[in-house]
């Protein structure tokens, strides 16, 4: 990385500095990404993990950091209905800052903020790369063991600008099959000289013998700089349902890292919805760190206008006799631009493995961008991988063969595209999020038309 960046950024990293009101150890997370980020700055294009993003336009104007509001005068806020189930429980972030008023949980959940980790550490399993009791606050910050190099500068700059470090524990034996949502919204400087920058950090704990749900929505107002960071540690032969929704307003822009780590005989399927946002970048780690684990790991991207939308995937088979499944689609109009790239790694020692990748695209204007590289790296000889990608465009017959029917063209595109992007929200298990996931769809695809 070069030093792009760090003048805007200097501003907010030195009010970060003087704020007292947390524990000494996130103190020294914040200071120890902080150096790193003012060492390295912005990733840039010189990068190969960054060749098709640019960042430049973070360069316009200087940092700060997203103001506090005090409880009696919080912003509105978007609803998400789909999910608020009587059944089901919310937790709510402004700024990266938990918010008592917008959280409520079951009882089987318990929610802790960073003040109070200070009487009680952060009880997760240092065997799969996350804090435990007793580890330093450096351990926190830095990537687990193995992590990709294309992860750290979203791990280094959550790091250096978080406020909160927020951690959430399920009881052994949860069943929770309406989705806990985790609600986070940065509101923003309006100015067109200034960024806000925002940086949730959120632990999630899931022991033994649970099945859960999990949902992320992101949205906001303003020029901000989102910069989410999300760990999940599931236990032995628990089962978790996951998505992350990507509602980022238009002139908003996030660098997203998720990291989910599976002990033996685990399950998890996670969902990416990047539906918003100027410029979107989404990271996402697997591990499957012991036998039996398994991971199905989806995506959908909707870009428009001028809109830059990047996923970045590792998914790490340390152990054998695991599997994962990953599918990513994209739909781009006008001017867009999406970036996909997928990395499968299968360890020395995990023989017995099963992976597979694709990702589809289609393009709706000629104008349209993406760029696709889809990676397998072997070292084991008893293993089962594939991965692919495809461009393409809607084809004129099955829009032909809509309009024989009296069907309005804009309307066929609209009802194709439809069907290529509800594919992905199909696909979910958990019923809860699948029915509200198509509603999403469904809505962001309202205005869909092909252009020439």
């Amino acid at each position: 990385m070069s030093l792009s960046g760090v003048e805007q950024m200097q501003p907010a990293l030195e009010a970060l500095a003087s704020s007292r009101a947390v524990p000494d150890w996130l103190l020294d997370l914040r200071e120890a990404g902080s150096k790193a980020v003012l060492r390295d700055g912005l990733p840039t294009r010189s990068m190969e993990s960054w060749k098709y993003t640019n960042l430049s336009p973070l360069l316009e104007g200087t940092w700060e950091v997203a103001e506090d509001f005090a409880s009696d005068e919080l912003p509105p806020r978007t609803q998400f209905p789909s999910w608020m189930s009587a059944s089901s429980g919310e937790v709510g972030l402004l700024n990266g800052v938990l918010v008592s008023e917008w959280t409520r949980v079951p009882a089987r959940v318990r929610v802790c903020t960073s003040v109070q980790l200070e009487s009680s550490p952060v009880r997760v399993s240092s065997a799969n790369g996350f804090v435990g009791s007793g580890l330093s606050a450096s351990r926190v910050w830095s990537p687990i063991s193995g992590t990709p190099e294309k992860h750290i500068a979203q791990l280094s700059l959550n790091a250096a600008f978080m406020r909160d470090l927020i951690v959430i524990d399920f009881e052994p034996g949860t069943v929770m099959r309406e989705p806990l949502v985790i609600s986070s919204f940065a509101f923003g400087t309006e100015s067109l000289t200034k960024w806000s920058a925002v940086a949730p950090r959120v632990i999630v704990n899931v022991p033994v013998g649970c099945e859960v749900a999990i949902v992320e929505m992101a949205a906001g107002e303003g020029r901000t700089v989102a910069m989410p960071v999300t760990h999940i540690n599931v236990a032995k032969g628990s089962r978790v349902s996951h998505a992350r929704f990507n509602l980022t307003q238009d002139s908003g822009v996030q660098l997203g890292y998720t990291q989910i780590a599976l002990a033996r005989d685990a399950f998890c399927e996670t969902y990416q919805f990047s539906l918003g946002g100027r410029i979107s970048r989404e990271d996402l780690e697997i591990r499957l760190n012991e036998s039996g684990s398994e991971a199905v790991l989806d995506g959908l991207y909707l870009a428009d206008g001028r809109r830059h939308v990047d996923h970045s995937t590792s998914v790490e088979h340390v152990a054998p006799h695991t599997l994962s499944s990953q599918l990513y689609k994209g739909i781009l109009n006008d001017e867009s631009r999406a970036v996909f790239n997928g990395r499968v790694r299968i360890h020395k020692d995990a023989q017995q493995v099963n992976a597979a990748q694709l990702n589809n695209n289609l393009l709706l204007s000629k104008r349209a961008e993406v760029d696709t590289k889809p990676e397998l790296e072997i070292d084991a000889d008893d293993v089962k991988a594939s991965h692919g990608a495809t461009i393409g465009q809607i084809d004129p017959e099955h829009v032909f063969y809509l309009r024989a029917r009296a069907i309005p063209e804009a309307e066929a595109v609209k009802m194709l595209a439809n069907g290529f992007a509800q594919d992905i929200a199909f696909r979910i298990r958990n019923e809860a999020i699948r029915a509200g996931a198509e509603k999403i769809v469904a809505t962001k695809l309202g205005g869909t038309r092909a252009q020439v």
